[in-house]
């Protein structure tokens, strides 16, 4: 079953950002969420089909630090579980970091929380696109 999972990313515009960095080398937008181990900020993360010639990564995190964009290696992502709640139209929301409370869940990668008892989902990521959980 094929989720519409509702995104917030960072960038206001992710895929001209990346497309501007790395031109022709196939990103796609995944998600936004933190990468660090105390979940404080979120990066918008992207994916490519093909690892880096360098560094191996498959992975990307971009943000914005003082005006100008940050990159890390995100391929941890995708060890992730990503707990996401079910809205009335049967869309899919997460929360990107800690104390980001987005539509009644909150955590991001370091805990789950929501509000209610709203239909909740688990989802991983696995080369690039979100699947459910086993």
């Amino acid at each position: 079953m094929k989720h519409k999972i509702q995104h917030r990313p960072l960038l206001d515009h992710p895929q001209a950002v990346i497309d501007e960095l790395f031109p022709g080398e196939g990103f796609q937008y995944v998600c936004t969420t933190s990468l660090t181990k105390d979940g404080c900020w979120a990066a918008d993360v992207f994916y490519r089909d093909n690892p880096h010639p360098e560094y191996d990564n498959r992975y990307v995190g971009i943000w914005m630090s003082c005006g100008l964009p940050a990159i890390t290696s995100a391929d941890r992502v995708e060890e992730y579980d990503f707990w996401m709640v079910e809205d009335d139209l049967g869309n899919l929301h997460y929360s990107q970091h800690r104390h980001d409370m987005n539509n009644g869940i909150d955590g991001g990668r370091s805990y789950f929380r929501c509000l209610g008892s709203p239909t909740v989902v688990k989802m991983k990521v696995k080369d690039g696109e979100f699947v459910e959980a086993q």
